[in-house]
């Protein structure tokens, strides 16, 4: 029974999520193969890009992993990203938009597969949700979120089976 525990476990760390912006399309990989896809995506109100501070409306680009899961959120479900991560911290540092005190603490909380501090100048509480209450036809014309990636209420809750603490997201 070991052995059948060890291959599922390596199986659920092979996978990942690739959301390209582009197509506005969420894939569930395993290795470079698409075991599922999510198409009509929302994102932040100013677009994706390097997210410059809190309330900026900026989707992050970059890699990350998924770091918490909130199964009652207003949004149906929500699965938080570990945002700021090192790259994102590094260049908030250079360009003086945290301290290095604020970097340390981001970094020593990524070294310790820890979420990052959510209240840095730099934002936080990023992540992947449903719409929960929000307006299906909002959502299908318009990025409306503060900096998140939307999906369907049905399509988040269709991703959850997929998803683990720890997986790994790039945003593209």
């Amino acid at each position: 029974m070991l052995w059948l525990a060890v291959a599922v476990h390596a199986q659920a760390d092979s996978r990942w999520l690739l959301v390209d912006t582009q197509t506005r399309v969420l894939s569930v990989m395993e290795a470079d193969q698409p075991l599922a896809h999510f198409e009509g995506l929302a994102f932040g109100v100013a677009g994706v890009g390097m997210k410059q501070r809190y309330g900026d409306g900026v989707t992050p680009l970059g890699t990350f992993r998924l770091g918490w899961i909130n199964r009652s959120s207003r949004f149906e479900l929500f699965f938080g990203l570990d945002y700021p991560n090192r790259e994102h911290a590094a260049l908030a540092l250079q360009a003086g938009r945290i301290d290095q005190l604020t970097h340390d603490r981001i970094l020593s909380a990524l070294d310790a597969s820890r979420t990052p501090p959510q209240t840095t100048p730099l934002g936080g509480a990023i992540g992947i949700h449903g719409i929960g209450l929000g307006d299906p036809y909002v959502h299908r014309i318009f990025n409306w979120t503060d900096g998140c990636i939307a999906m369907t209420n049905a399509q988040i809750r269709a991703l959850d089976p997929w998803i683990h603490i720890g997986m790994t997201v790039v945003v593209r």
